[in-house]
């Protein structure tokens, strides 16, 4: 492919006001393809993909687990490769540092948890495999900008997405869940909330990939359909749930803000239509309960809220160490267990609930803050102009706050979620506060080697 050049007149301001910076995009360091397939296998990886046939057994470890040989030595070389590239391939230094200190301070909080957790060594070894995610998160997020960072999941999310669609269709006794998940679609996944969990990410990527891409528009539709009718295959209602919120809210974007000017009328707008989908939702549980096949309890969840509370009020500041609770009979879980069965539940099916279970209110401060951060440069970055790469943090962090409502992705090690989380936390700071011409030079700088699209 012929260098692409910058017009002239461009390319002087960006001289001028960026000193010391190339002055034509064939100069710029781009991502390097080795660089672009190792993020795509790393969000394939993370995303538990090919877990069941990777860990060698269809059985969930009961008990204290430190993992599988296979994948600890995958997750080891992750690091190690998402660590050189961060120091030998990206053009950072201590400001970065600077620009996200919570983001930092939530990572090694589950470090210092050892101090106080029951179970010290696999709170040394889950912590640690958190802080190898989050170096390769802030490897995604320095090296790539939003629109590449949206192709790279747009990859790894498609190649998981067709083969648990052919998984389910031409292999079922694979594809398709037994038991009491009989008849659900579960992919290549190893749980139909994890193939649905997935696939409500890949239908946010694939509409605004589709909405930015040149080529191969009508294919990336396909995938966005694909991804939605996984999500209903897998009959996972969290996901379900999110999905519509994110229509909601890209209807919202298109239809309804370029009408509304001023900043305070948004809000009301806004803070109106909450409140009435709230006020709806309270007064016909039941019958949303019904649609989505699911009970009062919420599958339980409800009860397993109800036993963690008073168990939340005895360690209420610190918690019980990262990666120390759900340990089936080992751990403090064995109550839960011992009140609605061993191995009902491995986590506490609510994000926030989690980070309390594991770090305490101060953790669970700490990653307010560094959310609400993140949501205020969002913001401000989605003021800039309705382009699907300036919504999409945005589209994201709602995405998250919706979903662990009601299940649990915030701060897990290995993991998509997270993974995209530092990403996109990362890139909101290095794009704050900059000029223009900076950011088009940024943004060039951070793009792969391939041309605007997908595929490439």
């Amino acid at each position: 492919m012929a260098d692409r050049k910058m017009p002239n007149h461009l390319v002087e301001v960006l001289h001028h006001r960026v000193r010391g910076l190339p002055r034509t995009l064939s100069e710029l360091n781009y991502p390097t393809v080795e660089e672009n397939v190792f993020a795509v296998c790393v969000l394939l990886y993370s995303s538990s993909a090919f877990a069941v046939f990777l860990k060698g057994s269809n059985e969930v470890a009961v008990g204290i687990s430190t993992g599988f040989l296979v994948t600890n030595s995958i997750s080891v070389f992750i690091y190690l490769v998402g660590a050189y590239f961060l120091v030998t391939r990206c053009n950072w230094n201590l400001q970065i540092v600077r620009q996200i200190p919570w983001l930092f301070g939530l990572t090694l909080l589950p470090v210092a948890s050892v101090l106080w957790s029951d179970v010290p060594w696999i709170t040394t070894l889950r912590a640690g495999a958190l802080v190898g995610t989050t170096v390769v998160g802030v490897y995604l997020g320095v090296r790539y900008d939003s629109v590449a960072l949206l192709r790279l999941l747009g990859w790894s999310l498609g190649i998981a997405g067709v083969l648990s669609f052919l998984a389910g269709w031409l292999v079922p006794t694979y594809g398709i869940g037994t038991g009491v998940f009989e008849g659900d679609w579960i992919g290549v996944f190893a749980h139909k909330n994890t193939l649905g969990s997935n696939m409500a990410l890949g239908f946010l990527v694939f509409s605004l990939l589709a909405r930015t891409s040149r080529y191969a528009r009508w294919f990336l539709w396909v995938l966005c359909c694909l991804s939605l009718a996984l999500v209903f295959l897998a009959d996972s209602a969290g996901s379900k749930i999110t999905c519509a919120f994110l229509v909601s809210v890209m209807f919202y974007d298109a239809a309804i803000r370029p009408r509304v000017k001023r900043i305070w009328m948004r809000y009301a707008v806004v803070s109106s239509l909450a409140s009435l989908v709230v006020a709806q939702a309270y007064l016909r549980l039941q019958d949303i309960l019904g649609v989505l096949g699911r009970d009062e309890t919420m599958t339980g969840r409800m009860e397993v809220w109800s036993l963690l509370w008073p168990m939340l009020q005895e360690r209420t500041w610190l918690g019980y160490g990262y990666g120390a609770f759900w340990l089936g009979y080992d751990g403090p879980s064995a109550e839960v267990w011992q009140e609605l069965g061993e191995g009902a539940f491995s986590s506490s099916h609510n994000g926030y609930l989690e980070i309390w279970t594991s770090c305490g209110l101060l953790g669970l401060t700490l990653f307010a803050i560094c959310l609400l951060g993140a949501l205020r440069k969002a913001f401000a970055r989605s003021r800039e102009g309705a382009t699907p790469d300036r919504s999409w943090p945005l589209y994201f962090l709602l995405f998250l706050i919706i979903y662990n409502l009601a299940d649990t992705t915030f701060l897990l090690a290995n993991h998509i979620f997270w993974l995209t989380f530092v990403a996109v936390v990362v890139q909101l700071c290095r794009l704050e506060g900059k000029s223009m011409p900076k950011r088009q030079l940024l943004n060039a700088q951070m793009q792969p080697r391939f041309e605007p699209g997908f595929p490439a």
